[in-house]
């Protein structure tokens, strides 16, 4: 359970967008449902013929999954590999004198709207930056005072909000689109977890203003 919470850990914090996020609730499942296979073998120690056939059908399936998502794991070998290669809680001296060396260009970027691009991993952001990724996150740690999938989030939320003050009837599909958001029901979520209300009473309340 450890490692597979480091696991998603180092996951998240490298793919900040939200399509990695449905990939690991998949591999959410597939651990759980190997760690119950697992505790329920262990029935097999009644002797039990009946419960011995059953589990040996509940294997024989959990087997079959788990070699299909092997070959899918293999498939998706150089997606997970640079994430867990890259040790996020290991920064060296030189990284720390860094930190602080980037501010003008990080500003630029920000400026020009960087964090709206959904194209981009953590890692390419770094080198359009001329940063390595652990440098990046630590000015963002100890700089900015926030970890960057958060940071971004709540500039994008912030654009979304923008959008509909200045365009009320601008359609939520693309103020979500425009703000960096592919997936409307993510933009929902995170709107309401960041804002504290949901769309809908936002615009609302920008209409009664108006």
């Amino acid at each position: 359970m450890q490692c597979n919470k480091r696991f998603k850990e180092q996951i998240t914090a490298y793919y900040e967008e939200e399509e990695i996020e449905r990939g690991l609730r998949w591999l959410n499942i597939v651990f759980w449902v190997a760690l119950s296979v697992g505790v329920l073998s262990l029935l097999m120690l009644i002797g039990n013929k009946e419960i011995d056939l059953c589990l040996t059908v509940a294997l024989a399936l959990f087997y079959a999954m788990l070699a299909a998502c092997f070959i899918n794991y293999a498939l998706s070998t150089p997606v997970i590999l640079p994430a867990i290669s890259e040790n996020l809680k290991t920064v060296t001296t030189n990284t720390k004198k860094d930190a602080g060396h980037h501010p003008d260009k990080l500003i630029a970027w920000i400026d020009k709207g960087g964090y709206l691009n959904t194209q981009m991993a953590v890692e390419d952001i770094a080198n359009e930056l001329n940063m390595t990724v652990s440098q990046f996150r630590l000015y963002f740690n100890k700089v900015i005072g926030e970890d960057f999938r958060t940071w971004r989030v709540k500039k994008r939320i912030e654009h979304a909000q923008q959008i509909m003050a200045e365009q009320p009837d601008f359609p939520v599909t693309k103020v979500a689109q425009e703000s960096g958001f592919n997936d409307r029901s993510y933009f929902y979520q995170q709107f309401q977890i960041h804002t504290g209300m949901t769309v809908s009473d936002y615009r609302a309340k920008i209409a009664k203003t108006n």
